[in-house]
């Protein structure tokens, strides 16, 4: 790794007027990311320090997107180090290790917000509805009382609350691509709002919707092609709203279904349905998607074709 002495402190020093490039400069990293001019002058100064102890920095630049990082978190600003590094042109792995460089050289330790920061930025930005985000709050409390949340971060917590109690309200407000636009993924989110789901006695459906379909609920096999759907962005809510009533039409296909693993017959639901409408979909997408296999998302491909109108 190519190392160079930090150099002066000019707002246009290196600067990149193309986003794909690495951007040295911390006020305009902060305007990028959408920060108060508080924590542009904070990083200012972090960089003031850095430079009169010698500090050596990447040439790709890693320092400067971390040294904003540090500032708005230590500011108690609720961001993400993806929105960082994508403000930046820096990449996140890189900026998270500058970090820890950033904090040890200077023997500070930002502050560790915790989910509700983010909670109540999240809300805002997404205009996720009042009662959704009560149910959120009173979600990431008990999940603290709990211990639930483990090593999570904060960031993912909140994210995830706000997921499971927009279920759990029924208010449909929120997809998990949504939570992509405030820095978090929806494979983060995925992962992790089940756990916040258990908190409010549902996991007999979640435990069906991750491994088996039983009795007479096809509730977790909808869900799972929402969630699924969540995963690819050009496909249009039409065919979403399709594969929603395919799984209606099993309702008296009941048999064949007990027993059989939910995500690779959702995953085969919403291939079908986007087949169908020409939607450029494969079946190793969906099958990538759903955590399983293309050749078990061909065999209940196969099924469904025999048992419903296709």
């Amino acid at each position: 790794m190519v190392l160079y002495p930090l150099g002066p402190l000019s707002s246009t020093m290196g600067q990149s007027t193309d986003i794909a490039g690495p951007v040295r400069d911390t006020d305009e990293i902060a305007e990028r990311a959408d920060l108060d001019d508080s924590v542009a002058a904070y990083a200012s100064v972090i960089l003031t320090e850095l430079h009169s102890n010698d500090y050596q920095i990447p040439a790709d630049g890693r320092t400067y997107a971390a040294v904003v990082y540090v500032a708005a978190r230590d500011e108690g600003t609720a961001i993400t180090l993806s929105e960082i590094a994508e403000a930046s042109g820096v990449e996140e792995t890189a900026v998270a290790r500058e970090k820890s460089r950033v904090v040890d050289a200077l023997d500070i330790s930002p502050s560790l917000l915790p989910p509700s920061a983010f909670l109540d930025r999240y809300s805002d930005t997404l205009a996720v509805p009042t009662e959704v985000v009560s149910e959120a709050v009173d979600l990431v409390r008990e999940g603290n009382e709990s211990g639930l949340w483990g090593s999570r971060s904060a960031a993912v917590v909140a994210a995830a609350c706000l997921y499971a109690a927009d279920k759990v309200v029924g208010a449909d407000a929120l997809r998990q691509k949504d939570f992509e636009e405030v820095g978090v993924s929806r494979t983060s989110v995925r992962d992790s709002y089940r756990e916040a789901l258990s908190l409010r006695d549902m996991e007999e459906s979640t435990r069906k919707s991750r491994s088996t379909l039983e009795g007479s609920c096809l509730d977790p096999l909808r869900d799972s092609v929402r969630d699924l759907s969540d995963e690819f962005d050009h496909v249009p809510a039409y065919v979403v709203s399709d594969a929603l009533e395919r799984v209606d039409d099993l309702d008296g296909e009941r048999e064949w279904l007990v027993g059989k693993s939910v995500s690779p017959v959702a995953a085969a639901v919403l291939w079908l349905t986007a087949d169908e409408s020409r939607v450029d979909l494969t079946q190793s997408e969906v099958a990538d998607a759903a955590g399983t296999h293309k050749v078990t998302v061909n065999r209940r491909v196969s099924g469904l074709r025999e048992r419903i109108d296709v």
